[in-house]
């Protein structure tokens, strides 16, 4: 049986659209987007912060200097701005693609002949082969002084990858205390685990390790050491305090590999632009 009809008045069906799938996840060309600051950066609630040597509520310590945390531009910005300076490129790229997956006698003739059913259906296959794996999204910690904000970026949009770190090439997840002694969670009496975790939401991690000392029967003996080691171990320690509480670093992935996704999607948007000028 043919595919269902898309169009009225004369009968098109839609598998007569000449799609050619194999150009729809092709790159485009473009440069790349100049995303994050270069040096140590917090990604958090849609928000940028990097170390400022001042004090403030929100800081990182790092050995025995605290910095304060101060907010920089938003991802929207940069990535509005790459818009803006790549227009030219963006739309001739736009125009080339188009041309390639809806082959016609000239570049989006075909397109054009097919009007919305075509930017329809290629917005399907859009969505099918460009699709980049996400993960499950972060709780949204937090002692609700301020509220998410979406600025409309794409980094924004990144399920999965709503607080990080990112240092030295690397990215790491932010866990809460919380979440973090969460991981323990066998490891020593249930109990203790959740007074623990509780503590944890006015306590400072050295406090919440010095708890943990006083109850060292409750646990196995080598988690204690594992958890003092990572959360605070005296002159080394790395604190990070963010809205009201304490986040711990674990090592997610390479920056490279968070930038390849956030391009991939910078270039599934602009496709989809492009099949949008049909509609």
């Amino acid at each position: 049986m043919r595919k269902r009809v898309v169009e009225g008045g004369p009968i098109r069906f839609k598998d007569d659209l000449p799609i050619a799938a194999a150009e729809i996840p092709r790159p485009l060309g473009l440069p790349p987007v100049a995303l994050l600051p270069d040096g140590f950066i917090v990604w958090y609630k849609g928000r940028f912060f990097e170390l400022e040597r001042a004090t403030g509520e929100w800081y990182a310590r790092l050995w025995d200097r605290r910095f304060a945390l101060r907010e920089v531009e938003t991802a929207g910005a940069r990535e509005d701005r790459y818009f803006e300076e790549h227009r030219g490129a963006i739309e001739k790229a736009q125009e080339r693609w188009l041309s390639k997956v809806l082959p016609g006698d000239d570049p989006g003739g075909a397109a054009r002949s097919w009007g919305p059913q075509a930017a329809q259906a290629v917005r399907e296959r859009i969505e099918e082969l460009c699709a980049v794996p996400l993960r499950p999204p972060q709780r949204d910690v937090g002692k609700g002084r301020i509220e998410r904000r979406s600025d409309g970026s794409v980094l924004g949009e990144m399920q999965g990858y709503e607080r990080l770190l990112l240092v030295d090439g690397r990215a790491y997840d932010l866990l809460s205390l919380a979440e973090y002694l969460g991981r323990f969670d066998g490891a020593m009496d249930p109990k203790l685990l959740k007074e623990l975790q509780k503590d944890s939401e006015t306590l400072a991690p050295a406090d919440v390790c010095e708890r943990m000392s006083r109850n060292l029967d409750r646990m196995d003996k080598r988690t204690y050491g594992v958890i003092k080691g990572k959360v605070h171990e005296g002159r080394r320690t790395f604190e990070l305090h963010l809205d009201g509480v304490y986040f711990i670093p674990e090592y997610l992935c390479p920056g490279a590999e968070l930038l390849s996704k956030h391009a991939s999607l910078v270039e599934k948007r602009i496709k989809i632009g492009a099949v949008d000028r049909l509609l």
